[in-house]
């Protein structure tokens, strides 16, 4: 069929040439000159060129007839296949997630799948054919300015043009979604470019993904920042701890060395103590005897000077035995004598009262004991506490009839027992300060006293783990109280009057 080339390029001039030829004889002949042509030579070869181009027409026209059919038969099957794949890449193109945009080289949408039209707002129907500037609108994230066409920008390049992933595509109706979109330039087979494709996606959920990035950069900082504040803290309190203990050592050796020196200065006490009790008691005996026979054998020889100035010897030597005593006392209320045990106060106030009736009688006083608690302590030094303050309330008192109230109160975890008087009282600035040694707020001749006796008490008290105190107003009587720790016993009732003492009968209250 090699032959069917050349023919078909050739063949219609060919024919032309031969009609044209048969044309020309006819003309020239005439009808009458036919026939002579015909028996000739000549005429037979032409009439042979003519069935000869009338064969060559014929096979030229059935050659062409049946090209005509092969190639309407392939073009109608490269149609269905072009439409076939055209159908199945618009059904991928619909199915994808991400919206796709295409426009020809002028910027006239040609396709718009169905996720662009929803993010833009515009239907397909009605965006097909329109400017894509109107249908696609892109605005930078934080600026708000709107974003160079990025399709002209890949129609001009010829390339693809990089994705934005801080923009937002506005919709028709206002809405803002932010995307993420690149574009690429569309080629034919030859390599022109005839149009150009914007794809984008919905970076909703991607945005949300880095802003919770974000924070938890944010909050990983700060907890670092936390646990570098916590060990920087920590190694503060760690060296706070070294210097403490460093401290501490350096404390426990001076309390060690207080615990010797006070060691020492309890031994130089209980020796003072002894040589108070034998070696000055004694001579202050001779001089207390010795006076004591002056004023009886040899009284009436002095005159009245002499004997006032023997008075004052006798009284002065009465107030030194009183002052020894009371020093040795306060400087025992403070050392361990006797182990603690269960001591009834009612008890205590009893012998207490029994201890100051003669004085009690003499003033014609009363003394009115409550409710008391047991508690542990001392019981000797308990006798001594109460009779000091007893013996205060009866001795501070300018009242026809004093009276002398002891009481007690609990809270969770230890008892306060009251003395309250009707007394002359004190300032209340004074009552702070008249616990130390030798405070005195009266003179010797208005008041007698050593002015060591509530030292004493609040010696014993602080012994005993509690607490002293002192509430008062001039003229308006006073209020001692005392604290002392709580045990498991019940309150008792007030002795009566048949109460067995608890031990012998004690000096008077300093």
């Amino acid at each position: 069929m090699v032959w069917i080339t050349p023919f078909r390029r050739y063949a219609p001039a060919v024919l032309v040439l031969c009609v044209a030829v048969l044309l020309a004889l006819a003309l020239a002949t005439g009808p009458g000159g036919l026939k002579d042509w015909h028996a000739s030579l000549v005429a037979e070869l032409m009439l042979l060129l003519v069935y000869a181009a009338l064969a060559a027409l014929a096979a030229y026209l059935f050659v062409e007839a049946r090209q005509r059919e092969q190639i309407t038969e392939r073009e109608r099957a490269n149609a269905e296949e072009l439409y076939g794949f055209s159908e199945r890449l618009a059904t991928t193109l619909e199915s994808i997630g991400e919206g796709v945009v295409a426009t020809d080289l002028d910027g006239i949408i040609t396709f718009l799948n169905g996720v662009a039209a929803q993010f833009t707002g515009w239907p397909a129907s009605r965006a097909m054919g329109a400017p894509v500037r109107e249908v696609v609108r892109i605005v930078n994230e934080e600026s708000r300015a709107p974003i160079e066409d990025p399709l002209r920008q890949a129609l001009a390049r010829g390339s693809r043009v990089r994705e934005d992933t801080t923009a937002i595509l506005l919709s028709r109706n206002g809405r803002e979604h932010p995307i993420a979109f690149h574009t690429a330039p569309i080629l034919d087979t030859d390599g022109w470019i005839i149009g150009a494709v914007l794809v984008f996606q919905d970076v909703t959920g991607l945005r949300a993904v880095q802003r919770h990035r974000v924070q938890l950069i944010e909050e990983l900082s700060q907890a670092n920042e936390r646990l570098r504040q916590e060990v920087a803290r920590r190694e503060e309190g760690r060296r706070a701890a070294l210097n403490l203990m460093q401290d501490a050592q350096l404390a426990q050796e001076a309390l060690r060395k207080s615990e010797e020196n006070l060691r020492e200065t309890n031994a130089a006490l209980e020796e003072y103590a002894r040589v108070a009790s034998h070696d000055l008691q004694e001579p202050l005996r001779k001089i207390e005897s010795f006076s004591n026979v002056l004023v009886e054998d040899y009284g009436d020889r002095f005159d009245a000077k002499g004997r006032g100035y023997l008075d004052i010897m006798v009284k002065s030597a009465g107030r030194m035995r009183r002052l020894i005593r009371d020093v040795l006392a306060f400087s025992r209320a403070g050392v361990v004598e006797h182990p603690f045990g269960s001591v009834n106060l009612v008890k205590v106030l009893a012998v207490v009262q029994d201890n100051l009736s003669e004085r009690i009688r003499e003033r014609n006083a009363q003394v009115i004991v409550g409710e008391l608690p047991t508690v542990q302590g001392d019981e000797t030094q308990m006798i001594q506490l109460f009779q000091n303050l007893v013996g205060n309330a009866l001795k501070f008192n300018d009242k026809p009839v004093p009276k002398v109230e002891v009481f007690a109160g609990d809270s969770d975890s230890e008892w306060k027992i009251t003395v309250r008087d009707n007394g002359i009282g004190m300032y209340t600035s004074q009552a702070d300060t008249i616990f130390a040694p030798f405070k005195r707020l009266h003179s010797q001749q208005e008041y007698e006293g050593t002015g060591i006796g509530l030292a004493i008490c609040r010696r014993i008290v602080t012994r005993h783990g509690g607490r002293i105190g002192a509430e008062s107003e001039l003229n308006k009587g006073s209020t001692f109280w005392l604290t002392l720790p709580k045990i498991a016993a019940g309150v008792c009732g007030p002795s009566s009057p048949h109460a067995d003492p608890v031990t012998t009968k004690q000096g008077e209250a300093s």
